[in-house]
């Protein structure tokens, strides 16, 4: 079981709001889709009835798909294929240009799911990691590297900060 205390943050006795002086960052969101439906679209996909569908389709930036990704996840016991979509707006509208047999659509937006990651020209672009005493940004490698994994490395170093500074 595990148990989340959400806390509105607000800054006392500091000269400065340390956020203010932090870079801002410019986010990408996405609609995720999941998608429960017999088989991807042949016709669309320009194949034949009998096609082998592939598990993943990837798209580049420049497509002209409203989608990023299509994924099978997982086949369910009714025998339908579920679908995952990675979306630049919400597609239910036209869901079934992509899929046939669709029987269910579930939509997710998700508003900040990744930082656009942007070349770092200047030093004063980078998020300090330390904005104030005993204040940290345990996230400021998202501005260069968005990932879960880096977060983790981020937070084991300001918790060594921490220790070396306080022991």
């Amino acid at each position: 079981m595990s148990l989340f205390i959400l806390v509105d943050v607000s800054f006392h006795n500091f000269s400065v709001d340390p956020l203010s002086k932090q870079p801002r960052r410019t986010w990408t969101y996405w609609y995720v889709h999941h998608v429960s439906a017999i088989s991807l679209n042949n016709n669309f996909f320009k194949q034949p009835k009998n096609w082998s569908q592939p598990q993943a389709i990837l798209t580049t930036s420049n497509s002209s798909t409203p989608w990023a990704t299509i994924q099978q996840v997982a086949r369910n016991k009714n025998g339908m294929n579920i679908y995952k979509l990675f979306c630049f707006r919400n597609i239910t509208s036209t869901i079934d240009r992509y899929f046939l047999g669709v029987n269910k659509v579930h939509v997710k937006y998700w508003r900040y799911t990744f930082p656009v990651l942007a070349p770092i020209e200047r030093q004063s672009q980078f998020q300090a990691i330390q904005l104030d005493d005993n204040v940290f940004n345990i996230n400021t490698m998202e501005s260069v590297a968005s990932a879960m994994e880096g977060s983790v490395i981020s937070g084991r170093n300001v918790a060594m900060m921490v220790k070396e500074k306080w022991t």
